[in-house]
Parts: C-alpha cells; structure tokens; sequence
C-alpha cells in the first residue's frame, strides 16, 4: 500500500483498518479452474493498480512456492526413512 502509494488520503485521516478493508474489497480473486484464477485490483490510477495486481500476483506465486516446498519435504522425510529401511 505505501510502495504503490495507494490510499494516501483515506490513509491520512482514516485508521489503518479501514483502509486495509477498503484495499480488501477492491481485490477480486475468481477461480476459473481448479488449476486457474483470475485476479483484478480496482484503483483511480491505472498504472498503480496494474502494478499492485502483479505485486499481488507475485506473492501469492511466491506463497504457493513455499507451500509447495514444505509440503514437498514434509512427504519427502518418511519416505526417505522408509528407503533406508528397505
């Protein structure tokens, strides 16, 4: 929000809840498939919602990695007790 310098008068005389709510509700994530999404930021200013909806998108990308990841170790540690037990 402050990198883009979104809300910058709403953030200025309203609490930061409210704000962080507002930034909320002009998120839209739609799933297309299991395997697909759509995801929109709504903003006065063009370029800082295009800009916000790719830093969106590379969170969540760089989140479902390290889910990803850990989920991949998690299942990787028995199966590498039950190698050693064969």
């Amino acid at each position: 929000m402050e990198k883009q310098h979104l809300y910058v008068s709403k953030r200025a005389r309203k609490p930061m809840d409210e704000v962080i709510e507002k930034m909320r509700s002009d998120i839209r994530i739609a799933l297309k498939s299991p395997t697909s999404f759509e995801m929109s930021f709504d903003y006065a200013d063009a370029a800082r919602a295009h800009q916000t909806a790719n830093d969106l998108l590379g969170r969540l990308m760089e989140e479902h990695l390290r889910i990803a990841e850990t989920s991949h170790l998690a299942h990787a540690i028995p199966c590498r007790a039950c190698r050693k037990e064969l």
